[in-house]
């Protein structure tokens, strides 16, 4: 990036931020170093990094029907004299049609002849998280069944339902295999009684070790749309999952699945000092450089909420523009925007952490993996990482407009 261009990136990062963050400045980044690469081969919603094997790094990515409906895993090998990001395979290679024998049998239940009107192959596997080296949580997207629902009178994002699969062995001889029961899966009924849609999954440990997970979507309705769920660990599914009850989501509610937030999608949660943070994207997505996403923060003392951004607002609501009347906007504290024409980073989005290991020449701070729609290549998805840090009252910021990096 020329250095025009970088000033203009940190000019809008800093907009976006609207403070002066309290923090020491980046550290030199020693000779040794390595730059994380950009995933320039359609990585989107990306899963978060994980290092899978000793300095070999890995990431997953959503699929789409080209790629028969299959995850996309990239590597990062740091043992090889020029690391570079490799498309390892698209997983699963053919998912077998067992395995499927839930999810179809779920649609049939509602009239949809899963034999003449879709294939199972066309069922893409959309928003990975990678939870260690050998687990990665998805949920199965359903564009023609979405169609079919729309002209049926459903809801159209019926037929959604998050999934497990675990590796057997280690990198790069893994053997992968979905199991074919869901964590949960989200209809009509479970629509009509307020359920979250089983869409966009994260995986995540708190302090003490409790595992919960972090989903939902996008709803223009102001329904309680993203939700922090108790996750049993030896199943790897919700607390008190019931895969034979209508709907799953009862009225009134469910006692393991908490509503945190009104808006947003690509929720992803982690603890830090005292606090629940929550990144959500707004805007829109998939829209190459008309796309108009933005990853915003914020926080709450409790894992279950109330969450709120830096002016107190709650993520349960929505709020008049202090800049004008009549104009409504969202809570949350921006971390990274881009507009079109201002920057290669068009709609950043799908939030991700990690930890690199500790560099002796360099502080090794956290690192925010997000896609994007590149500017400079007529918005093709792509995936990058940036170093984020905290300002003096605990709220994270980018720290430059450069990469992270890892000691090697």
């Amino acid at each position: 990036m020329n250095p025009l261009a970088s000033l203009l990136l940190l000019l809008i990062l800093g907009m976006a931020l609207g403070c002066d963050p309290v923090a020491e400045p980046p550290s030199s980044v020693p000779d040794s170093a390595l730059a994380i690469p950009v995933v320039d081969a359609s990585a989107h919603d990306p899963s978060g990094i994980r290092e899978i094997a000793p300095g070999v790094l890995s990431l997953f990515a959503s699929s789409h029907p080209e790629f028969g409906g299959r995850l996309r895993q990239f590597v990062l090998d740091t043992n090889e004299p020029e690391p570079a990001w490799t498309l390892v395979e698209h997983w699963p290679t053919l998912t077998p049609r067992a395995d499927m024998a839930w999810h179809v049998a779920w649609m049939e239940a509602y009239g949809y002849d899963a034999d003449t009107q879709i294939e199972h192959t066309e069922l893409a596997a959309v928003a990975p998280t990678l939870v260690d080296a050998g687990t990665v949580y998805f949920h199965l997207y359903n564009p023609p069944g979405r169609a079919w629902a729309t002209a049926n009178g459903e809801e159209p994002a019926m037929f959604a339902a998050l999934y497990r699969a675990t590796a057997m062995g280690t990198y790069p001889t893994q053997i992968w295999s979905m199991d074919p029961v869901p964590v949960y899966y989200s209809d009509d009924t479970t629509w009509a009684r307020g359920g979250p849609r089983a869409v966009d999954a994260q995986v995540w440990d708190d302090a003490d070790g409790q595992r919960y997970l972090t989903f939902g979507s996008w709803d223009p309705a102001q329904r309680n749309v993203i939700a922090i769920a108790d996750l049993d660990e030896a199943t790897g599914r919700i607390v008190g999952f019931d895969a034979d009850q209508p709907g799953y989501y009862p009225e009134g509610g469910h006692p393991s699945i908490h509503p945190i937030a009104t808006f947003g999608e690509g929720a992803y949660s982690f603890y830090r000092d005292g606090y629940y943070y929550l990144f959500l994207n707004l805007g829109g997505c998939c829209s190459g450089l008309d796309s108009t996403y933005e990853i915003v923060v914020g926080r709450s003392r409790s894992v279950y909420g109330p969450y709120v951004d830096d002016r107190g607002h709650s993520f349960m609501g929505r709020y008049e523009n202090r800049d004008g009347p009549n104009t409504e906007v969202f809570p949350g504290r921006s971390v990274l925007a881009g507009l079109r024409g201002q920057t290669r980073f068009i709609g950043p989005g799908h939030a991700g952490l990690f930890q690199p290991e500790p560099n002796p020449q360099a502080e090794s701070p956290l690192c925010l993996s997000f896609h994007f729609y590149d500017g400079e290549d007529d918005g093709r998805p792509k995936s990058a990482t940036r170093p984020l840090a905290f300002d003096g009252e605990g709220w994270p910021y980018v720290v430059a407009d450069e990469a992270c990096t890892l000691g090697v």
